[in-house]
């Protein structure tokens, strides 16, 4: 793309879409830092602007790490439980309140 003159910013958004527009919303952008730059302000109304390298997959890449981390954490729970369940013990003895 940039052999033709062309620039490339890839974003993830890393909340629900009715948290969009509030500043702690954090979404996550690389690729062109050039464009990153310049479209920063206009960027920071759709939430937190974070520039995480000139590589355009790295965004993409960060949204998978993190939902796979936020569904280990789940389903490590789900095994905690049933672990605890064979003991009679109550899942909610682990459980945040």
């Amino acid at each position: 793309m940039q052999t033709r003159g062309g620039h490339y910013l890839d974003g993830a958004l890393m909340a629900h879409l009715e948290h969009v527009g509030q500043p702690e919303t954090v979404l996550v952008y690389s690729g062109s830092h050039e464009v990153f730059q310049r479209h920063q302000g206009s960027l920071a109304h759709i939430g937190g602007a974070t520039y995480l390298g000139p590589a355009p997959g790295t965004a993409a890449l960060y949204d998978v790490a993190m939902l796979n981390f936020a569904w280990a954490t789940l389903i490590g729970f789900l095994q905690t439980s049933a672990l605890l369940g064979t003991a009679q013990v109550q899942d909610t003895t682990v459980a945040p309140c």
